[in-house]
């Protein structure tokens, strides 16, 4: 169907499910429009402090602008915020020429930079998460309780185009919601409701230039090749209901899960979580979702495995009486021997396979490790016994490093699929402290090695917001 519509229409058509709620009419049309968007989401505290990320790009510099101008009404204040991925050469002086649009219009800019090695596959994947993980480190910083994204009703299309192509049915279709809970703040995405021909004459009308990204045109990337094969106007109608639809039917899902982890589910913060297989019974409402909740929040993972394979394996774990483990989303399932099936526990553990590798801990600095725990070596300055310190899984290294007395307590305490995987702190392979046993041998007394479970998904948060176009506003621009 893509293909006959790319073919109708052309190669550069766009799709126009809607009027331009700006053509003809002026750039403060779309302030109105944007006010009603922040108004639907709510939430806000009096003079809201409001974090900004902005690319450079017209989406998020459009929204940099409206919010600047809606957070002054407020009697608030934006900080816009450019993460430097160092992925392209031009990259930083496009990073300093954002800082000085922004400063004409009087907006606080920073740069946050993201250092290390950069990854060969996955490139935006993994650059995605650490843009969400620098971010939402920086509202920490600033005392932000919420991050404005620039994504908007051509980026959600595209989304949910993506998501249909990989499984036609299930609560993806929703597209993204518009508020989403990190550790340190809200992320909200206040312009799904609005097309990107919308921002750029916006943009326009305030005589903003704006940066175009080369690799949102590399047809390498599945977003790009998708804006090459365009909808028509009928299908993406189609799209936004079954996208309501979708929204409707995961809101339902996700208080049924709330309830069966509440009451079935028990999460240990050294990074395990165990579970009663009767809320795996088959017609319970949410059974899916609990479980694809906890194995995505243990797994370290950002979305969570397809809701065929976690149905599978829900349909096993009950049914089956030797059900004797299985691998998911990087993590390993298992039971807890000794009791029939309705009541019967398992945990859930990190597949150590699946652990990243070691990190390099500097002092006094947290340091984000498997996508699950932040680390921290407090103490001096001075590292302890000089550098070369690496943060990784215990392991079975470790593990024969420890005194026979902590490994009977660790045994005990312990399941023996979560023992490898909990973090600890090395240096040329000798071990110096794992922070969950009473074990710092040969860590002076002066540091302390801390680690906190910090997943980049919950079990649960504040539940699916869906755009707010589909829930009654702005029904006129879809």
């Amino acid at each position: 169907m893509a293909a006959a519509d790319a073919a109708a229409h052309g190669s550069d058509h766009r799709p126009d499910i809607g009027p331009d709620p700006c053509a003809g009419r002026g750039h403060d049309t779309l302030t109105d429009y944007f006010d009603g968007a922040m108004a639907a989401i709510g939430g806000w505290e009096a003079a809201p402090h409001l974090a900004i990320a902005v690319s450079g790009g017209p989406d998020s510099l459009a929204l940099c602008l409206l919010a600047h101008t809606w957070a002054d009404r407020q009697g608030g204040a934006i900080t816009a915020l450019t993460v430097d991925h160092g992925l392209r050469p031009d990259s930083a002086a496009e990073a300093r020429q954002v800082g000085a649009w922004l400063t004409t219009h009087g907006i606080d800019h920073r740069i946050l930079r993201w250092r290390g090695v950069k990854p060969s596959r996955a490139v935006q994947e993994t650059a995605r998460a650490a843009r969400y993980v620098l971010l939402d480190e920086a509202c920490q910083g600033l005392g932000c309780l919420h991050v404005l994204v620039g994504h908007h009703r051509d980026d959600q299309l595209e989304t949910i185009r993506m998501r249909a192509a990989r499984q036609p049915a299930g609560p993806g279709l929703a597209g993204m919601a518009t508020v989403t809970e990190r550790a340190h703040c809200r992320l909200v995405r206040p312009l799904l409701t609005m097309p990107k021909s919308s921002l750029k004459t916006y943009l326009a009308a305030a005589g903003q230039s704006w940066i175009d990204d080369p690799s949102n045109q590399d047809p390498a990337f599945e977003r790009a090749s998708l804006r090459e094969l365009p909808l028509s106007d009928a299908a993406n109608r189609e799209l936004w209901r079954d996208a309501e639809f979708a929204g409707h039917t995961r809101q339902i899902a996700e208080r049924e899960a709330a309830r069966l982890l509440a009451h079935h589910y028990r999460v240990d913060a050294r990074g395990f979580a165990s579970f009663d297989a009767g809320a795996l019974a088959p017609g319970q409402g949410g059974r899916v979702e609990a479980l694809s909740a906890a194995v995505t929040m243990i797994g370290g993972g950002a979305y969570p495995p397809a809701e065929s394979v976690v149905r599978a394996l829900a349909d096993r774990i009950y049914g089956e009486l030797d059900f004797r483990g299985a691998t998911l989303g990087g993590c390993q399932v298992s039971p807890v021997s000794g009791s029939p099936v309705q009541g019967r526990w398992l945990t859930i553990c990190r597949e150590v396979g699946r652990i990243a590798s070691p990190t390099p801990i500097a002092v006094n600095k947290w340091a984000t490790w498997d996508n699950r725990f932040r680390l921290c070596l407090s103490g001096p300055d001075q590292p302890p016994a000089g550098e070369g310190l690496l943060a990784g899984a215990l392991g079975e290294t470790g593990w024969s490093q420890l005194g026979d007395d902590v490994r009977d307590a660790a045994r005990r305490k312990i399941p023996p699929s979560a023992r490898n995987s909990l973090p600890a702190l090395f240096r040329d392979g000798e071990l110096m402290a794992t922070p969950y046993l009473p074990f710092t041998k040969r860590l002076p007394p002066e540091f302390t090695f801390e680690a906190v479970l910090r997943p980049q998904r919950f079990l649960t948060d504040a539940g699916f917001r869906p755009t707010p176009a589909l829930a009654g506003l702005g029904k006129a621009i879809v």
